[in-house]
Protein backbone atom coordinates (compact mmCIF):
# COMPACT_ATOMS: atom_id res chain seq x y z
CA UNK A 1 0.00 0.00 0.00
CA UNK A 2 1.31 3.56 -1.22
CA UNK A 3 1.37 6.52 1.52
CA UNK A 4 -1.39 8.26 -0.38
CA UNK A 5 -3.56 4.98 -0.08
CA UNK A 6 -2.37 4.56 3.59
CA UNK A 7 -3.67 8.34 4.28
CA UNK A 8 -7.21 7.47 2.77
CA UNK A 9 -7.60 4.44 4.88
CA UNK A 10 -6.61 6.51 7.75
CA UNK A 11 -9.18 9.39 7.04
CA UNK A 12 -11.89 6.95 5.57
CA UNK A 13 -11.17 5.11 9.31
CA UNK A 14 -11.77 8.42 11.30
CA UNK A 15 -14.37 9.56 9.38
CA UNK A 16 -16.81 6.63 9.75
CA UNK A 17 -16.06 6.49 13.49
CA UNK A 18 -16.80 10.00 13.13
CA UNK A 19 -20.37 9.68 12.11
CA UNK A 20 -20.91 5.94 14.11
CA UNK A 21 -20.62 7.99 17.79
CA UNK A 22 -23.80 9.83 16.94
CA UNK A 23 -25.92 6.58 15.00
CA UNK A 24 -29.27 5.02 16.68
CA UNK A 25 -29.82 3.32 13.60
CA UNK A 26 -31.36 -0.56 14.61
CA UNK A 27 -31.92 1.22 17.65
CA UNK A 28 -28.63 1.31 18.21
CA UNK A 29 -27.50 3.82 21.29
CA UNK A 30 -25.16 6.12 20.53
CA UNK A 31 -21.29 5.24 21.40
CA UNK A 32 -20.85 8.74 22.76
CA UNK A 33 -17.62 7.08 25.00
CA UNK A 34 -15.37 6.46 22.14
CA UNK A 35 -15.61 10.35 21.36
CA UNK A 36 -12.46 10.59 23.70
CA UNK A 37 -10.41 7.95 21.72
CA UNK A 38 -11.11 10.31 18.30
CA UNK A 39 -10.31 13.85 19.84
CA UNK A 40 -7.72 15.70 21.62
CA UNK A 41 -8.95 17.09 25.24
CA UNK A 42 -9.41 20.44 23.99
CA UNK A 43 -11.40 19.26 21.07
CA UNK A 44 -15.18 21.20 20.70
CA UNK A 45 -17.79 19.71 18.48
CA UNK A 46 -20.69 22.30 17.40
CA UNK A 47 -23.90 21.40 15.93
CA UNK A 48 -24.86 23.89 12.64
CA UNK A 49 -27.93 23.62 10.81
CA UNK A 50 -29.27 25.88 8.14
CA UNK A 51 -31.27 28.03 10.51
CA UNK A 52 -29.64 31.42 11.39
Amino acid sequence: MNHLQNDTTQIDFLITSFFNLFTNKNDASPDLENIYNLFIPEGIIIKKNGIG
